[in-house]
């Protein structure tokens, strides 16, 4: 990725880790992260770095970025920008403002944007934490486990938390007792997906998850997966995995 001269910019979390994995000369100074979890050691690798790290949620519909705020411990994306306004309603997030898109341009003609009283739905969902912004998850991440609504996001979170584990993606299969069960599916460095690895992130989980909530199985992500974007495609992924759970 070619960044000379840039010290500010916008990135996803995988976009950031290529380049700090590049060991090159880097110039960059401060970088606003989103589309996807933001890994605790991610962050902390780019201080090393002499990078600080920013954390928003936004979409293109508002001309990007709705909240943001310095990455700290907290899994929070902060605080409601300038000119946007942001409600939670049932976990449902709802966005309006200046800057919210008047529609969609296609083949030469404007679509307005579905609103209800003037507020978009995002489909995301979301909380309140001290004033602010926790992202649950997408609405079509979420799946029923043994009656219990599942965020993939929520379990992708807690994998996260292992300093091995770059990336983790939670894939819901077919389970005749509880409905669907989650399966992890990593991307991993200084370590490999042993049983002694599986035990830690077993550990890792009791402690955070409940039992429902827990992956039944764990897999390393294959690598034509992990290079055909900047973000790793659940639709692909999800093919794959269940290709090789069959």
């Amino acid at each position: 990725m070619a960044l000379d001269g840039v010290t500010h910019t916008s990135m996803v979390p995988t976009q950031l880790l290529r380049v700090l994995e590049e060991n090159k000369t880097i110039e960059l100074e401060r970088v606003l992260l989103g589309g996807s979890i933001i890994p605790h050691q991610l962050a902390s690798l780019a201080k090393e770095h002499g990078i600080d790290t920013w954390a928003g949620y936004g979409l293109t519909e508002m001309a990007s970025t709705v909240t943001a705020k310095r990455v700290d411990e907290n899994d929070t994306t902060g605080n409601i920008l300038n000119h946007r306004q942001l409600k939670v309603q049932e976990q449902r997030i709802f966005v309006r403002g200046e800057t919210l898109a008047a529609g969609y341009w296609r083949k030469g003609k404007l679509y307005p944007l579905s609103l209800v009283d003037g507020w978009f739905d995002t489909k995301d969902l979301g909380q309140w934490c001290n004033d602010e912004l926790v992202i649950l998850g997408r609405a079509d991440n979420q799946f029923i486990s043994g009656g219990e609504n599942v965020h993939c996001e929520e379990i992708e979170r807690v994998l996260l938390k292992h300093p091995y584990v770059q990336q983790a993606f939670i894939v819901p299969v077919a389970d005749r007792v509880f409905g669907h069960r989650p399966v992890a599916t990593l991307s991993l460095d200084g370590t490999e997906l042993s049983a002694s690895f599986e035990l830690e992130l077993n550990t890792l989980c009791q402690s955070h998850l409940q039992g429902f909530k827990r992956p039944i199985a764990y897999y390393t992500i294959p690598a034509q997966l992990l290079g055909q974007g900047i973000k790793v495609s659940r639709a692909q992924l999800r093919d794959w995995l269940l290709r090789t759970w069959q």
